[in-house]
């Protein structure tokens, strides 16, 4: 039985209900991890560095000793257990009192056993996004490969003709992208027949049309039955301005259906799929308290998903609203840093918690 307009807590939850958390994993070598998504946390196994090591050319020495006494090494070499210091090369023979002149601002000249990393640091958590940074981490220590998990396959299609539609689809597979190196192929579709698509060897469905009955509906009746093997979940959403959301399962795919009117499909995508790609890998979005620096120009009724811009003060973090002046805002809604669900207008001095979007999604729990 399909629930009409829940909530927007509620529809998540419908939502996530159904999707693999986490997805699938597998190893891959190093030289194929950026980009992917940690599916395990790999820690030091051991002190780094190993033994304490010079930062440069010249004589190591102990407290006190001479620097006749002391051990020549070089940038990177391991220093004597008993070494304190080690004098730079070109300050070798040269008197104490010039040593000392030209010789500040040197230090330090020795990087201390484990000072980058102690036993069980870790060097790469689950649900971390992986770059070239821990990809080196992980070189160091001389480890080859990972536990990743499988990147979904994400089906897009679109009715071949709808407003905005190239726009629409450039849009959703750079945000989704952003979130997720994903295996994402699109389509242009011409009738109810070709949703069917989407249920080919896909971990999630996208439909872009509007859903709204009238008469540019393409849609008309899948929430009734007009498309075999469609069960629906939920149809439109209470909220603004996202509300013609639907979601069902094709098969035991999750299908989203977005409006195909480009603002909108920017705040609906918003709303739902970095949840859905965090929940992938076990995560969850981030949120952070956030003071609202302006009251936010409204033309939506409650509740409704408003775009926010952040801003660091002395005090905090600052938050104003990103004005939707129109049905063709598409330029504030998908220039947003993050977005905040309203069931009430905010006061002036109250605080919220914003979910922020980005690949800092994928760093929750």
């Amino acid at each position: 039985m399909s629930e009409y307009k829940p909530g927007y807590a509620r529809a998540l939850e419908l939502v996530l209900e159904r999707v693999a958390a986490p997805g699938p994993r597998g190893q891959v070598v190093l030289s194929r991890l950026e980009g992917r998504i940690a599916a395990q946390t790999i820690r030091a196994p051991e002190p780094f560095p190993e033994r304490a090591m010079s930062m440069l050319d010249g004589v190591a020495v102990a407290e006190g000793e001479a620097v006749e006494d002391g051990e020549p090494v070089r940038t990177g070499e391991p220093v004597p257990e008993r070494a304190t210091d080690v004098v730079p090369q070109e300050l070798v023979g040269v008197g104490e009192g010039e040593a000392a002149e030209r010789g500040a601002g040197l230090r330090p000249s020795i990087v201390e056993r484990g000072a980058e990393y102690r036993v069980g640091d870790p060097i790469l958590e689950t649900g971390q996004r992986i770059d070239h940074r821990q990809v080196a981490q992980l070189a160091l220590f001389g480890i080859d490969r990972a536990w990743v998990y499988r990147r979904p396959r994400i089906r897009v299609a679109v009715f071949d003709g709808s407003p905005f539609s190239e726009a629409v689809l450039a849009w959703t597979r750079g945000f989704v992208r952003s979130y997720y190196d994903v295996d994402l192929v699109d389509e242009r579709i011409s009738d109810l027949e070709g949703v069917r698509l989407l249920g080919e060897e896909a971990d999630l469905g996208l439909l872009i049309s509007d859903g709204a009955p009238g008469r540019y509906d393409r849609l008309k009746g899948l929430d009734r039955g007009a498309l075999d093997g469609y069960e629906p979940v939920f149809w439109k959403l209470g909220l603004s301005p996202p509300k013609h959301v639907g979601f069902g399962l094709l098969g035991d795919v999750p299908l989203l259906v977005f409006p195909d009117v480009f603002f909108k499909t920017v705040l609906s995508a918003m709303a739902f799929l970095p949840a859905v790609l965090a929940a992938w890998v076990g995560a969850r979005p981030l949120t952070r308290p956030a003071r609202w620096a302006e009251l936010p120009e409204i033309t939506y009724p409650f509740p409704c998903l408003v775009p926010l811009r952040f801003g660091e003060k002395r005090e905090g973090l600052e938050v104003a609203a990103t004005p939707l002046r129109s049905s063709f805002s598409a330029r504030w809604a998908s220039a947003a840093e993050g977005y905040v669900i309203l069931d009430r207008p905010p006061r002036e001095d109250g605080e919220l918690d914003a979910v922020v979007l980005g690949g800092l999604a994928l760093r929750g729990i």
